[in-house]
């Protein structure tokens, strides 16, 4: 009703809150995977650099987007709240990747960012034995995030 009531036609409401849920997941199973990739990227090939730390920043300032008040306002609070939290670890992890404080400037002001310095840092301290310890940091990130059930993993030969 909410949704209606902020101007979202009644057939677009399933279709958004398909949205949010798709959305949310893919940056819980991602970020965790993407973090460790980008540390690999940066530690392995010193010629892809400046092209790695540009896209970092696009992808940081696509995150900014959502520290809105018309986006939080709009956007139930365990998905925002999950999905700020979120970005604001992916800015403390590419802080520390670059030893550079002003991705988590933005994050700073906001209620999420004390939440983001755990699953930075794990990430940032762990090793990586590939996707094992990918699939294991989603489902402590789900845990972390009180989002335990909003999806499963499943082996190849499981999908239908």
């Amino acid at each position: 009703m909410r949704l209606h009531r902020l101007g979202v036609p009644k057939q677009g409401i399933n279709e958004l809150l398909t949205m949010w849920h798709e959305d949310l997941i893919r940056q819980l199973t991602n970020y965790p995977a993407d973090m460790r990739i980008e540390r690999w990227l940066k530690e392995s090939y010193a010629g892809l650099a400046e092209v790695q730390e540009q896209s970092i920043r696009k992808q940081l300032r696509e995150n900014e987007q959502v520290l809105t008040e018309r986006i939080s306002d709009f956007t139930p609070a365990k998905v925002y709240k999950a999905s700020v939290t979120m970005n604001a670890v992916f800015a403390r992890f590419r802080s520390l990747l670059y030893q550079d404080e002003s991705p988590v400037w933005p994050y700073r002001r906001t209620p999420y960012w004390d939440s983001g310095y755990p699953p930075a840092d794990e990430i940032w301290e762990s090793g990586d034995a590939g996707y094992k310890s990918d699939v294991e940091a989603a489902k402590e990130w789900a845990s972390y995030f009180d989002l335990e059930g909003w999806f499963e993993w499943k082996r190849v030969d499981e999908i239908e």
